[in-house]
């Protein structure tokens, strides 16, 4: 039997990504017809902006795949993971750090 396919959409993807920290919230938005983004929003603490601060959290496939952002308007080619198992991610990024700091 072939598996069921997924039917990936804003309510989905909500209910898959891991728990907002403590002042923060996650949003969806259809960026194109395959791709939905998804948006970190943080507490309103900066004075320098009258718009509520955020950052991309990542990008969705309407396959379900979950990939970083390149920056805020291209998502990576890499597939961080599958939408059903986003809740174990970071809830601040999809982006892995790559730069380690070494000290003595």
């Amino acid at each position: 039997m072939a598996p069921k396919k997924l039917n990936v959409n804003e309510s989905l993807i909500k209910s898959c990504l891991p728990d907002a920290p403590k002042g923060y919230s996650h949003s969806v938005v259809q960026f194109s017809a395959r791709v939905f983004q998804v948006f970190l929003h943080h507490p309103d603490v900066y004075t320098y902006s009258t718009e509520p601060p955020f950052t991309i959290w990542g990008f969705v496939k309407t396959n379900g795949d979950v990939m970083r952002p390149t920056n805020a308007t291209k998502p990576s080619r890499e597939v961080v993971c599958s939408i059903l198992d986003a809740g174990e991610l970071s809830p601040y990024t999809t982006i892995v750090p790559t730069n380690f700091v070494i000290s003595d």
